[in-house]
């Protein structure tokens, strides 16, 4: 069946007003036998390691912690079984693109066009900035089913109920759900025929990023591995003032985290706008701390790491197979420009200037 498409998007408040200050969240925790008789403040601090003990101190004398539902004390004695509940103070979260498009929708799930720099489930500072907290706003009771990066934009599937998800993740788990992937590299990738990526995903041990894992066709005999399978087409090629460039087509036989972004980086072509897998991963480490520098960015290129999810299909609970395919992603390229409140690459750069031209870019 032919995806349906919809113009439809997001009609929330823009980042920066009153919507961009996190919803009230409450998280709990019971207390364990082995914590009885442990001060509340040492049993947060060991339990929960993101504070130290003076910030749960913070916590607790600002009321931010609750004991059997009551305002918690500085000096309470913990027993086994209290529960234990965590009220965050409000933050402002970072801004994001809220603007997702549908693009297909049956009575059981949705396809979607996540934006760049948007996660797709809340997690650290992003909450009421996340695919799922919007797409609840309009429907209730969505389950993300695939996942993309948060600097990766594309297509995602979502469930509108919990038996569609249940479907659709063993049709996942069977292997029966397919996507490809665009991505822009550094390099001249060969053309016309595709490459078959099989091997293994791994630590990478020469970085200073502890997530950061390395593809190797070779099994490391001492690290914690995955195998992976990825098959990797060359569509287009290009050579500015900035070297060559290439548009490739990725498909994915398995489904490992960072797997397209890994496989590309070891096999020399790194993703144009990665700050973990593009061609220096100390730019994560600067971007973590908010310290990037002008040339940093200007190394870069894009705000994002130059991914997207372009085609998607599956067999819908509704009992029909779907097929959607984007062709956004030059023109997402193109139009892509660094926050206001950082220092702007050139928006005419060659590179984009380059890819953003038709196919008599193809070498």
């Amino acid at each position: 069946m032919a995806a349906r498409r919809s113009n439809r998007r997001t009609s929330g408040l823009l980042p920066g007003d009153e919507a961009s200050i996190q919803p009230v969240r409450v998280m709990s925790s019971v207390v364990p036998p082995g914590a009885a008789g442990l001060s509340l403040a040492d049993w947060l601090t060991g339990r929960f390691t993101y504070g130290d003990r003076l910030q749960w101190l913070a916590f607790i004398q600002e009321g931010c912690l609750t004991h059997n539902g009551q305002v918690a004390d500085s000096d309470l004695i913990l027993q086994a079984g209290d529960v234990i509940g965590f009220t965050p103070p409000a933050q402002a979260e970072p801004p994001v693109d809220r603007e997702w498009r549908l693009e297909y929708e049956d009575e059981a799930c949705l396809v979607v066009d996540k934006p760049p720099l948007l996660p797709i489930h809340p997690a650290g500072r992003y909450f009421a900035h996340s695919l799922w907290y919007l797409l609840r706003q309009v429907y209730s009771g969505v389950h993300c089913i695939t996942r993309l990066d948060r600097e990766t934009s594309g297509l995602v599937l979502v469930a509108k109920t919990a038996e569609a998800a249940r479907q659709l993740q063993a049709s996942q788990a069977a292997g029966n759900i397919s996507k490809d992937y665009l991505a822009l590299v550094y390099g001249h990738f060969p053309l016309g025929q595709t490459r078959l990526a099989a091997g293994w995903l791994a630590s990478d041990s020469s970085s200073q990023v502890r997530k950061k894992r390395c593809f190797t066709s070779q099994k490391p005999g001492h690290l914690r591995q995955e195998r992976c399978s990825t098959r990797l087409l060359g569509l287009e090629a290009w050579q500015d003032v900035n070297g060559w460039r290439s548009l490739v087509q990725a498909s994915l036989d398995t489904g490992r985290t960072h797997q397209i972004r890994a496989t590309l980086l070891s096999l020399g072509y790194p993703l144009v706008g990665d700050k973990l897998y593009g061609l220096d991963d100390g730019c994560f480490l600067r971007f973590a701390e908010g310290r990037l520098t002008e040339a940093d960015r200007h190394n870069l290129e894009l705000p994002w790491q130059a991914l997207q999810c372009s085609s998607l299909e599956f067999p819908s609970p509704a009992g029909n197979m779907v097929a959607v395919r984007l062709d956004s992603f030059r023109q997402r390229v193109a139009a892509a420009r660094w926050p206001e409140s950082e220092m702007a690459t050139e928006p005419d750069s060659p590179t984009l200037l380059a890819f953003n031209r038709n196919s008599s870019t193809q070498i």
